[in-house]
């Protein structure tokens, strides 16, 4: 049996179930989107980025499976080709959205509102979508999109010395580096005020002679005799910083997750950049491989960890069954 074909099955057989993980929070959630907490509105929009990765590269896997050949209509190619480089686009600004919105919370203090999330959104899908174009307006979308040698994915031929690929390369290259510096740059901040926090509150409790378990935030200790609507309202913020956390180590694990998937890829594309040259097919289907896992992994920590998203999947699941 041939190497694609192999690889071909193992797609098929590994995403298969990401993409229904992934329908079904789309379809349990479009509903109810702009009921969503901003950090849910975000990982939801990271979630369509993600199942129009998933969905193109099943269909050209399936493809191949069907017609036993490596080869693939140059016009799907193409549109699929905007599509994946559209998808990963949208995945990594979400993802620096999710991390902005941690940073403001926790180290800004601010309250993030509704019409921040859906601006932000909103531009970014702008922005990719013109990135996206941009060899269509140069002329060059036959020479800039194609499918690599791998005869799997669809998306930028990295490896072209033409100047529109060249240029296209460069712009989503910086697009996709400012994100990524700004997620280490934020949760190290994150990292430097959640520990000055923490030692407030131990030195508070250590004064007060409590022994609280405190959650990061909590420098103020409940002390015996104080008003009941002091306690009340030292209990409410306690159980809002506790929220937070929570929030906190969902952003964490999501934006992880993403930057595990595509990390390999983008430094994939970044040599090939440098080199004029594809890289073996060895390197770009392990590059492949991860960011499959990747999507298949980040579905399931998002049902993991976002309540209202699994919520809302488990009432779609309860909504078919009253239909059936």
């Amino acid at each position: 049996m041939q190497p694609f074909i192999v690889y071909s099955l193992c797609v098929v057989i590994f995403n298969v179930p990401t993409l229904v993980l992934y329908v079904l929070i789309l379809l349990g959630n479009v509903l109810h989107l702009l009921r969503l907490s901003p950090s849910s509105f975000l990982i939801f929009f990271l979630c369509v980025g993600s199942f129009i990765n998933t969905a193109n590269e099943l269909i050209v896997c399936a493809s191949h499976l069907i017609s036993g050949v490596n080869s693939y209509d140059t016009r799907a190619c193409l549109i699929q080709s905007v599509l994946v480089t559209f998808g990963c686009l949208l995945s990594i600004t979400q993802g620096s959205g999710l991390t902005l919105l941690r940073y403001l919370s926790i180290v800004r203090k601010q309250k993030i509102h509704y019409s921040y999330v859906s601006i932000f959104t909103a531009t970014s899908t702008a922005v990719c979508i013109l990135l996206v174009t941009i060899p269509f307006i140069l002329g060059s979308q036959n020479e800039t999109y194609g499918m690599h040698p791998s005869g799997v994915v669809c998306t930028v031929l990295w490896f072209k010395t033409d100047i529109q690929t060249r240029v296209v390369a460069c712009i989503c290259g910086v697009f996709c580096a400012i994100p990524v510096c700004f997620i280490g740059f934020a949760y190290a901040a994150i990292y430097a005020r959640v520990s000055k926090v923490i030692s407030e509150a131990s030195g508070t409790l250590e004064e007060s002679g409590q022994s609280n378990e405190g959650t990061p935030g909590s420098a103020v200790a409940v002390l015996p005799g104080q008003p009941k609507g002091l306690k009340l309202h030292q209990e409410q913020r306690r159980e809002y910083e506790q929220s937070q956390k929570k929030l906190l180590i969902q952003s964490i694990v999501i934006v992880s997750v993403m930057l595990a998937g595509w990390g390999p890829y983008c430094i994939m594309g970044f040599a090939e950049v440098l080199m004029g040259s594809p890289v073996t097919i060895e390197v770009e289907l392990t590059a492949d491989a991860l960011v499959a896992a990747m999507e298949l992994i980040n579905a399931v920590v998002v049902l993991w960890f976002d309540a209202e998203i699994r919520a809302n999947v488990v009432n779609l699941g309860g909504y078919f069954h009253k239909v059936v």
